[in-house]
């Protein structure tokens, strides 16, 4: 499949900086696209591992943002792939920066063994990711060697409201252009990602299963939803632990707080959508 080219069309860069975003979640695609267009970056995207190696082998990048968790080929192989040269490609030491939601010291430690740069933790705050570029593009992508980069602790959720509206802008910046993009494409994704996490679940498909928990636990997160990361990560660490039987009890809670959620992001939508 070939990548596609969003780059913005009114870049002031004579010549843009070319970022390859390799992620699997289209909600994340599009969102992670508009942000990094509006700073004038030239944005690809990959849909897994494989088709990065692919994309790396025929044009010239200057930086790769790769998800940690995706069909196919996740990014830890892919990066180890690169590293290695397994294939050869146009760039072999390119900077890749991991995205995960998965913001332990010891997930931190896995990038860097896989021979990732640097790290940022979804849900992804602008500042953060912008600063993760510039010292990469800066340094040739030493910094997470050197230790420079915050590896993060994943912070506990707020138990309520239902939606943060106010959380969801931090994580954004502020820009409700780009929350009404991320919400537009949510109103359609996390129902279709709850439907495949019900059939995997009994359909005893684990692998599938801890997939699609993981993806609604960070768009939950980037959304302002603290209860639906919450459930979606219990989801997540019990699939992880092949206890899917107890996992498969707290599908019902979880469908009933995307029920409590959808009405949330359609109320801000209505609101924000006209400016």
């Amino acid at each position: 499949m070939e990548t596609t080219d969003y780059t913005a069309a009114n870049s002031l860069r004579a010549n843009p900086i070319r970022i390859l975003l390799v992620e699997d979640n289209s909600t994340n695609q599009e969102v992670a696209t508009v942000l990094l267009c509006s700073h004038g970056y030239q944005v690809e995207v990959a849909e897994n591992g494989e088709q990065a190696i692919q994309a790396l082998q025929r044009n010239r990048y200057h930086l790769v943002l790769m998800d940690c968790m995706m069909p196919v080929m996740d990014g830890f192989e892919a990066t180890r792939r690169l590293r290695r040269s397994d294939p050869l490609t146009l760039s072999p030491q390119i900077p890749i920066i991991a995205l995960t939601a998965c913001a332990q010291p010891e997930d931190r430690k896995r990038c860097l063994d896989a021979g990732m740069n640097d790290h940022v933790s979804k849900p992804i705050i602008e500042a953060e990711l912008i600063g993760a570029i510039a010292r990469a593009l800066a340094t040739g992508g030493s910094a997470f060697a050197a230790g420079d980069s915050n590896p993060g602790v994943e912070a506990p959720p707020v138990p309520d409201p239902v939606f943060d509206a106010a959380d969801m802008l931090h994580h954004l910046a502020g820009n409700r252009n780009i929350a009404v993009v991320m919400l537009h494409r949510l109103l359609s994704d996390i129902p279709i990602r709850l439907r495949e996490l019900g059939a995997a679940l009994a359909g005893g498909q684990t692998s599938t299963a801890i997939r699609e928990a993981h993806t609604i636990k960070g768009l939950a997160a980037g959304a302002g939803a603290p209860e639906l990361w919450q459930t979606a990560r219990r989801i997540e660490l019990l699939c992880k632990d092949a206890l899917l039987d107890q996992a498969a009890q707290e599908f019902p809670q979880l469908s009933a707080e995307v029920s409590r959620v959808l009405p949330e992001w359609e109320a801000f939508l209505a609101a924000n959508q006209a400016r």
